[in-house]
């Protein structure tokens, strides 16, 4: 894969934020109405969705982009999503900038409401395709919204669809999660397909090391008076060089040249284990970056679902004539409110 190809599908979330990152200039731009502050919201939703502590870093795959193949059915269905979720973030920053025009342009409740209600129902076989309803599925509270008189009474009948996006989201999220499972399974394998030969040598390796230490352990205990130390030596096969193993009792020498066959043993493990470590150690730094990035996603979308979660409870707040727009964007207590609400709560 291509190195931006591989950047897009790494740092899952990483676009959904740049993308927005035009937007940001927008930011203090809307002027607020007097009956509904949307202008306020506008501002805040990109706000939080462009200029916000999401720990995206500019991660690079160094070793893990070597493994990925764009055919394979797992990054397509994970490239995919991202690009899902960019379309989500900028449909809820479209749908506020919309608000802001909707209220501006039109200079009676009535045309406001009018204008808002057109809106829904251009939205409305998105909403419902995006969340498999029945078609017409919110035409009830389209026809509620028209027959408001107030555009606050308006965005308050019209908070079932806002939720909608929320449940959206978190359905959204899951299979991000999902899909992110599934191709670092596929990278695993492929990982150790790889560095097969690389990981043989290594348990091999690591066998006989202990192996031979064990043995000059058996030869210390013997050392110290521990006579039944050397016959479990002689069990275990270790000694190579069969010459070495004396006909009755060991004498003091018979250990001392065994003791140096086991060193020599262990320096002849020492290099060559010298040439395998470096592909060892890059073999392991590829599963420790694949872990990282595969908890960087996992985070990145945790934090989506949050941050959809203050979005939609701002609106109900705003909607609802809280005046202060600092309670509507209240991100601190995001976790708290996925918890405590769920999503049968939430929608």
């Amino acid at each position: 894969m291509g190195e931006s190809m591989n950047r897009r599908n790494q740092m899952v979330l990483v676009l959904v934020v740049l993308a927005l990152s035009g937007c940001a200039s927008m930011e203090g731009k809307f002027s607020a109405t007097s009956q509904a502050n949307v202008g306020a919201f506008a501002d805040q939703t990109i706000a939080m969705l462009s200029n916000s502590d999401m720990g995206v870093a500019q991660e690079k795959a160094v070793y893990v982009r070597h493994y990925i193949n764009p055919d394979w059915e797992e990054v397509q269905r994970f490239s995919a999503l991202v690009n899902e979720a960019e379309l989500m973030i900028r449909g809820i920053v479209k749908y506020s900038i919309r608000l802001v025009t909707i209220a501006e342009t039109n200079k009676t409740e009535e045309k406001r409401i009018d204008a808002y209600a057109s809106y829904l129902e251009e939205i409305q076989q998105n909403a419902e395709d995006k969340l498999l309803l029945q078609p017409g599925y919110y035409d009830e509270i389209i026809v509620n919204v028209g027959t408001e008189e107030k555009f606050l009474a308006a965005l308050q009948q019209a908070q079932p669809i806002v939720n909608g996006v929320g449940r959206y989201a978190q359905l959204l999220m899951d299979d991000i999660n999902d899909a992110t499972k599934n191709l670092a399974r596929k990278l695993d394998v492929q990982i150790d397909t790889e560095y097969a030969e690389v990981i043989a040598y290594q348990k091999a390796l690591e066998q006989e090391k202990y192996a031979v230490l064990r043995s000059l352990g058996k030869i210390y205990q013997f050392y110290k008076g521990e006579t039944s130390a050397f016959d479990e030596l002689m069990q275990s096969n270790v000694i190579r060089d069969k010459k070495l193993i004396p006909k009755g009792e060991p004498s003091d020498e018979d250990i001392r040249k065994i003791a140096e066959h086991l060193a020599k043993r262990l320096e002849v493990l020492s290099k060559i284990w010298g040439e395998i470590e470096p592909d060892w150690n890059n073999y392991r730094e590829t599963h420790r970056e694949l872990d990282r990035l595969h908890a960087k996603i996992d985070q990145d979308a945790n934090r989506m679902r949050a941050m959809v979660i203050v979005w939609l409870r701002a609106h109900q707040k705003m909607a609802a004539g809280v005046q202060n727009p600092a309670e509507w964007f209240d991100v601190e207590s995001a976790p708290s409110q996925l918890f405590q609400l769920g999503v049968k709560a939430i929608f």
